[in-house]
């Protein structure tokens, strides 16, 4: 059961009051603070669960997964989470001695909010939230679910690697590893080289493309073309033999070739071959 994950609901906007803390109003804004700061792991601290605010013992009833905001029907928007209970946090849930979460939050230096823990309750200062929810059945099945789908990114994963590795006889190989990269990256960073970092993968993706357009695609059926009766240089740039042969004179030979297309207005692959054969040649 520790592994079994819920979504519940932390907070939502509004004007509420406390006892404690007198009005409380939650905001838009507030909400969007919390989900980044806790995306961006800005405590630096995880998110755990316990019984009531003042729960005497500190030991964590589970942990908080991720965190998102959805927007409400009938207006105003909600902060949701996904919730991992532990063995004690279960049994306190599906005995039904709790049916709610309240959050702890907190203003940082920067004077914006953060989460730091959510606390089982009864009596959350946050009101008409949804009640906690559980289903055997309904866990089970989201468990099953999510094992397919974690089987099905695998196997597209290897198949798109192939695909890849097939791709090579059309694109340039600066290309194909630019993909892979992206493919095989965990986070929301992607870095492609060192100046070339982006904060996410659709910029990387739109890099890429742009890089694809610029040079254009080359038929690697040819391997050497005559300049002359001598065979020019084989075209290692496009189909190298190994990677020590690619990193530093492929970039070196891509950044002239853009900057000879650009100027002459010739196509990027034909910029590529004439650098090529004037190496070969001097």
């Amino acid at each position: 059961e520790g592994e079994q994950a819920i979504n519940v609901e932390i907070m939502r906007t509004g004007s509420y009051h406390s006892e404690r803390y007198g009005e409380v109003n939650i905001t838009s804004d507030m909400l969007r603070e919390i989900a980044d700061n806790f995306r961006s792991r800005k405590t630096g601290l995880e998110v755990y669960l316990k019984e009531e605010h003042d729960d005497p013992n500190p030991a964590s009833k589970g942990w908080l997964e991720s965190l998102w905001i959805e927007t409400l029907p009938e207006g105003g928007m909600r902060l949701v989470g996904k919730l991992t209970p532990n063995s004690l946090g279960w049994k306190l849930i599906k005995d039904k001695q709790y049916k709610y979460l309240s959050a702890e939050i907190a203003q940082l230096e920067d004077k914006s909010w953060a989460l730091f823990a959510v606390a089982l309750t009864n009596n959350p200062v946050v009101k008409n939230m949804e009640t906690i929810t559980y289903s055997d059945t309904e866990t089970k099945r989201q468990i099953e679910e999510n094992k397919r789908a974690k089987l099905l990114s695998e196997v597209t994963r290897k198949l798109a690697l192939r695909r890849l590795e097939e791709g090579k006889r059309v694109f340039p190989p600066v290309i194909i590893e630019d993909v892979r990269r992206v493919m095989e990256t965990d986070g929301e960073m992607v870095k492609l080289s060192e100046n070339r970092e982006f904060s996410s993968l659709k910029d990387a993706f739109l890099d890429i493309l742009e890089r694809i357009r610029q040079m254009g695609v080359i038929d690697l059926s040819e391997k050497t073309k005559l300049i002359g009766n001598k065979p020019s240089k084989r075209l290692e740039f496009f189909n190298p033999t190994s990677e020590r042969e690619v990193n530093e004179e492929r970039e070196e030979i891509w950044e002239k070739a853009k900057l000879l297309s650009e100027k002459e207005d010739i196509p990027f692959p034909e910029a590529v071959k004439y650098i090529l054969e004037t190496k070969e040649g001097r």
